[in-house]
């Protein structure tokens, strides 16, 4: 479920990262992600979208226009490498604006049916406030995280990341 979770926040994530340059070997239009379950059929739609047998993934895909999605490391038996595929989209998609974004996400996190989202919903609003200089904020919602008791992985995460954060606010 967690990688589920986190493949949704990835996908929420596609309007800020087309505005932040790249500077990771996946091109702009392009991003690798990993998914609770395999996709089991993969197909295209007549209008060149992509379409699988999981309705969430492709309400997603109309929304982004995904037109690529290629299983990486078929029939690895190690748990990183699994489930994870390439998604293509337009690079030249229009996301909107980094504020609108915000307040879709923030809208995300109140909504109820959204529960198991709201830890990762809440990571990429502290990236929001990175990336819009509310570096407070961010540093407040890395340190809450270290102050509840996280298990040793998003602990790990949340060091890295207010240590980013400190760098990036001098």
């Amino acid at each position: 479920m967690r990688t589920l979770i986190t493949l949704v926040v990835v996908l929420f994530c596609l309007q800020l990262w087309a505005q932040v340059p790249n500077t990771t070997s996946v091109a702009p239009g392009r991003l690798i992600i990993k998914v609770n379950q395999a996709f089991q059929t993969i197909g295209t739609r007549s209008d060149g979208i992509i379409e699988t047998e999981q309705t969430w993934f492709n309400n997603l895909a109309i929304q982004y226009q995904i037109d690529v999605l290629r299983q990486m490391y078929m029939g690895s038996t190690q748990p990183y490498q699994q489930n994870k595929y390439l998604i293509c989209f337009p690079d030249t998609l229009n996301l909107g604006e980094i504020s609108i974004f915000e307040t879709q996400l923030d809208q995300l996190i109140l909504a109820s049916g959204y529960s198991l989202l709201h830890q990762p919903m809440k990571n990429v609003r502290a990236l929001i406030y990175r990336e819009t200089e509310r570096f407070t904020q961010a540093t407040n919602h890395y340190e809450n995280i270290l102050m509840n008791n996280p298990a040793f992985q998003d602990s790990c995460y949340a060091v890295i990341d207010l240590g980013d954060t400190y760098l990036e606010s001098n």
